[in-house]
């Protein structure tokens, strides 16, 4: 909860990090999925205010790794992704539709999902 709060607070994300990396590697597969997502938003969140370009990228490589590692059928990993993703570099459309392809499953709408990655495979095809 306190990796929560300081995560989400630029002025706090260095206590957010450090109790999110405390909780890593737990027996509870829903508390480690849980600190890998706090991890990453702490990480992020704290990307946008480091020193250096070099500090910046090293803090936003590991913010998406370990949001990458944290439970993907969540939808608020993949929504926090999805903000990421859109905040660092222009979207190419297959990219979007796969992300949203992959939301649908975590919502259980796995038809609509697999329509989502039939447009995405023909899309690709006519490039």
């Amino acid at each position: 909860m306190a990796s929560k709060i300081c995560g989400e607070r630029s002025g706090l994300a260095e206590e957010g990090i450090d109790y999110a990396r405390r909780s890593l590697g737990n027996e509870c597969v829903q508390l480690d999925g849980a600190a890998r997502l706090v991890l990453g938003i702490a990480l992020t969140e704290s990307s946008r205010a480091s020193a250096t370009e070099t500090e910046r990228v090293a803090r936003l490589s590991e913010g998406m790794q370990a949001l990458e590692s944290a439970d993907i059928t969540d939808p608020r990993v993949l929504h926090r992704l999805a903000l990421e993703n859109a905040g660092e570099r222009k979207w190419e459309q297959g990219k979007l539709l796969r992300l949203k392809a992959k939301f649908r499953v975590a919502k259980g709408e796995v038809k609509d999902a697999i329509q989502k990655l039939e447009f995405c495979k023909e899309d690709a095809k006519g490039i």
